[in-house]
């Protein structure tokens, strides 16, 4: 019934558009859509990890900024279908920049000495030149070129577009299905306990194992452990996260079982296995937890997928993150693909004084993500002196890039670690350098909020301290793995636990069900089961 609803829309919008688009097909609105565009491609492509809201402000600025030069070219040509080349033409420079920079800076060897913005920028700007003189002054008959471009560029709009609004719309159905079934679930296997532990999961993205650290990168962090293992943390030698990526990782956690499983249980419900992103918010761990009368505190991580808007507390840095004029980590991905490239390239001391403070030593573009980092490490001790039960969710992106955070927590000024494409660092130096620096600050850090918790709650809580996944081929699944469960309740843990027996042995030791422990398994990138590398825990 859902598919014939969605046909019958499809072909109602398509006959609307058909009948609009014949009624202005002359009229040369296509600069506009050129400015949508990849706009929309992007948010298309990465519209599982980001809120479509994320977009609007970078789609206001770019219909604004075509409007203004739209209207300049108009002056200077005194053709208003001229006008609409040139500004297109333009368009299609900007957006393209940031594209064939890296496409080219890629190039091995080559790439690094031709990919400089002094030989890319005065190429763009001659073929900007010589573009808007050859329309000037040898386009003869510019009207007959309008509906053929009013038409590729309205249909350039159409995948994107769907696949912006098929996601958005098939979410918000799955959650509504899904919350249906758990509100109908009887016989749930917890049982309220006589007392309720605060429940502490804390992310810390991409935290690798201290064996595969030290292995690896030549760094040692045993002391950082140490300071765990001395405050009561159990700290698995051997643990391994279940998939190499966050969503997959956290999913399994949070439902308490493998995504082939999930995907089964979701196809049995009428749901599609490609919806299973809902279950991160919407999870079986949390319900649980708050039919018993856990309130959920949720942190606003920058990260789609793990954003829990509707939790009982959502906590930000910012009261309305689409508004402020802090980039968001969408907008600087678009950045990097346009011309604007040369500004984020340029050195943050350079900017005016009214936009470096109180940042004068890191690019404007990580200000919002540096932000948010240090609002979670400072709030997350405070929730302990909140009296009510408590499952509190903090996902840290750290220490994932980009690399600007120092071992002493003052942000790096070397733009090399944070500079590359999707803020990745520019070589394999600053990239080991850039990660250890982030461990360094994030276990100094985390070690000091894990103390705090500790001091402040009554009863004590359970904390889980853990990598969603490891940082890159061989150490990617190994993941840092810390818990500490009060009384007797670290004596069923193992060496090699993975995450998505965390709530098993929670629900079973604190709560009185009796979940089975499930193999603990890991997957590879290309879904195959993969072993554990390190000599500390391969099975003889």
């Amino acid at each position: 019934m859902v598919g014939w609803y969605w046909v019958t829309s499809f072909i109602i919008v398509l006959a609307i558009m058909t009948y609009m688009f014949n009624r202005i097909r002359n009229i040369p609105f296509y600069p506009f859509f050129f400015a949508l565009f990849p706009i929309l491609t992007l948010l298309g492509h990465n519209i599982k990890e980001v809120d479509a809201r994320v977009a609007i402000r970078s789609i206001a600025l770019s219909l604004l900024a075509t409007l203004v030069i739209f209207l300049l070219a108009r002056l200077v040509l005194r053709d208003w279908v001229k006008a609409a080349i040139v500004t297109g033409l333009l368009l299609v420079l900007f957006f393209s920049y940031g594209h064939l920079y890296h496409l080219v800076r890629n190039i091995p060897t080559v790439g690094i000495r031709v990919a400089r913005h002094r030989y890319f920028f005065p190429a763009y700007l001659t073929l900007a030149l010589a573009g808007t003189g050859w329309v000037w002054l040898k386009v003869k008959h510019p009207h007959n070129i309008t509906p053929a471009l009013n038409l590729v560029t309205l249909l350039l709009l159409v995948f994107p577009t769907y696949q912006i609004t098929s996601n958005v719309l098939r979410t918000s159905i799955a959650s509504e299905k899904q919350a249906s079934i758990f509100s109908a679930a009887e016989n749930l296997p917890i049982q309220q306990a006589g007392v309720m532990p605060d429940i502490y999961l804390i992310i810390l993205d991409g935290h690798i194992r201290s064996d595969a650290l030290r292995q690896d990168l030549g760094y040692d962090n045993s002391g950082f452990i140490n300071e765990l293992r001395d405050l009561g943390f159990y700290v698995a030698d051997c643990s391994r996260s279940n998939y190499t990526g966050t969503s997959g990782s956290l999913i399994s956690e949070l439902n308490m079982n493998y995504m082939d499983a999930l995907g089964q249980q979701m196809m049995e419900q009428g749901l599609k296995p490609e919806d299973i992103s809902v279950l991160l918010s919407l999870s079986i761990v949390r319900y649980q937890l708050e039919a018993i009368g856990y309130k959920t505190y949720a942190f606003e991580s920058g990260y789609e997928l793990s954003r829990f808007r509707d939790a009982h507390a959502y906590l930000s840095h910012t009261s309305s993150p689409y508004t402020l004029q802090m980039l968001q980590p969408f907008e600087v991905m678009l950045i990097k693909s346009t011309a604007l490239l040369i500004w984020a390239d340029s050195t943050y001391k350079a900017m005016p004084e009214y936009i470096a403070t109180p940042f004068h030593d890191i690019k404007f573009a990580y200000e919002d993500h540096v932000n948010r980092q240090l609002f979670i490490l400072d709030q997350l001790p405070k929730l302990a002196t909140i009296h009510e039960h408590k499952f509190v969710f903090a996902h840290i992106i750290v220490p994932h890039i980009p690399y600007v955070f120092a071992p002493d927590g003052s942000i790096v000024t070397d733009p090399g670690f944070y500079s590359g494409d999707r803020g990745e660092p520019i070589d394999r130096e600053h990239w080991v350098q850039g990660y250890i620096n982030q461990v360094q600050f994030i276990d100094d850090r985390i070690v000091q909020v894990a103390r705090q918790i500790l001091e402040n709650s009554d009863p004590p809580p359970i904390i889980i301290i853990q990598g969603d996944h490891g940082m890159e081929k061989e150490n990617r699944l190994a993941n840092l793995d810390a818990l500490y469960m009060p009384g007797e309740g670290s004596r069923n843990l193992y060496p090699s636990i993975t995450p998505v027996n965390h709530f098993r042995i929670i629900f079973n030791t604190y709560f009185g069900s009796s979940y089975d422990i499930l193999p603990d398994l890991s997957y590879d990138k290309d879904g195959l089961l993969s072993v554990d590398p390190y000599p500390l825990c391969t099975d003889p």
